[in-house]
Formats: structure tokens, C-alpha cells, sequence
């Protein structure tokens, strides 16, 4: 008995610390996602627009990409790749923008924008996802524990 109070009492504390940092997570992984799409969208656009011979509009978008996004999540997702975080990190601050800037064939700039996507999706595949699986696990490791504390006597008492 005491030792299914000690496991109750526990379980008072960690599920709502569990829900709390489930909470986060899915907003610290939504927060990385739109990141990684803003950026997806903007690397498009970039695209396009140096196609079409707007170079200025182009190193603008590739720039907006690079600051305004790329810089906000990859202090972050470093902790998980720092090789690839900082892979992209130079393909799209130095590479991208200097092809920009050196007048790079559309060619070239797109082949650049390619490589960087796809660096972008193995990034969205580092992002830690916890969620309701922790929460569970938590949940029946007490449960199983309560309901053996009450069939078995004895159970964990010594």
C-alpha cells in the first residue's frame, strides 16, 4: 500500500509535468516547422524571381530567408545536427546570396535552392517530437505498478 501512494503521489507530479512538456514540444516543433516552411516559400520565390532577371527582389527574398528565419531555429536544431545546421546555414548565407550577387546562371541558382531543400527536409526530420507517446508510457508504467502494488501483497516493500 505505501508503495502505491509513493507511485500516486508521483504520478500527481509527473503527468502534469509530462502534459506541460508535451505542450512545448508541440510548440517548440510547430515553431520550427513554419520556420522551415517560410523558408521553403521564400527559397520559391527566390527562384522564380531571379528566373525571370529580378536580381535585387531575389538576394531580397534569399536575405529575408536566411535572417528572418534560418537565424531564429538554428541555435535551436544545432544541439541535434550541428553539421548539417551549419551546412545549410553557409549554403544559404554564403553560397545562395553570393551566386545572387555574382549573376549565377537561373540554371545554377536553382540547382543551389534544390540542395537546400533538401538539406531543409533533414532538418524537419531531427526536430524531437515527444507527445502523447510519453504521456502514455508514463501512464501505464503507474498504472501497471498501482494495480500490482494492490494484487501482489508485499509488492515492493521490503
Amino acid at each position: 500500500m505505501k508503495l502505491a501512494l509513493i507511485f500516486i503521489f508521483c504520478a500527481l507530479i509527473l503527468i502534469p509535468n509530462a502534459y506541460a512538456q508535451e505542450v512545448f514540444d508541440e510548440e517548440y516543433v510547430d515553431f520550427i516547422v513554419n520556420h522551415i516552411d517560410t523558408i521553403n516559400e521564400l527559397l520559391v520565390q527566390t527562384d522564380e524571381e531571379y528566373t525571370k532577371g529580378n536580381k535585387d527582389l531575389a538576394m531580397k527574398l534569399a536575405t529575408i530567408a536566411y535572417i528572418d528565419h534560418y537565424e531564429f531555429i538554428e541555435f535551436e536544431l544545432g544541439q541535434y545536427n550541428e553539421e548539417l545546421i551549419k551546412d545549410v546555414e553557409w549554403a544559404m548565407r554564403e553560397e545562395l546570396r553570393g551566386m545572387i550577387r555574382d549573376e549565377a546562371s537561373p540554371k545554377e541558382v536553382s540547382q543551389k535552392i534544390n540542395e537546400i531543400q533538401e538539406k531543409l527536409k533533414d532538418i524537419a526530420t531531427i526536430v524531437p517530437e515527444f507527445g502523447i507517446l510519453t504521456i502514455m508510457i508514463l501512464s501505464i508504467s503507474i498504472l501497471a505498478t498501482v494495480i500490482l502494488a494492490k494484487k501482489i501483497p508485499n509488492f515492493g516493500i521490503r
